[in-house]
Parts: C-alpha cells; structure tokens; sequence
C-alpha cells in the first residue's frame, strides 16, 4: 500500500513549483531523479488531474 502522506506531499509540491522537477527537487529537497522514481512509484504523470486526490 502507498503512503498516502508521501504521495499527496509531493503533489502538492509539484502543484507549488509548476510542474517543474527539477525546482519540486529542490524544494523537497531530494534530487529530481529521487522525485522521478517517487512520481513512478505513485503513479504521479505530468499535469494529470486524474492523480489527484479530489479534496
């Protein structure tokens, strides 16, 4: 199972700095790679609102 927290965290993250790894990277701050795999391992595509969690 996902961890929920994680996955919301660096979504809104990504919300935050335009969709830019690199810059979600940094303001995480882990290497845009690391972010890479974290966005593979939950299914997080570019700008999809579909990977949303609706609130």
């Amino acid at each position: 199972m996902w961890d929920m927290t994680e996955r919301n965290r660096v979504l809104a993250a990504l919300d935050a700095n335009g969709w830019r790894r690199h810059d979600t990277g940094l303001y995480l701050g882990i290497n845009h790679k690391i972010l890479w795999e974290k966005m593979r391992k939950y299914q997080i595509f570019d700008e999809e609102p579909e990977t949303r969690e609706s609130e």
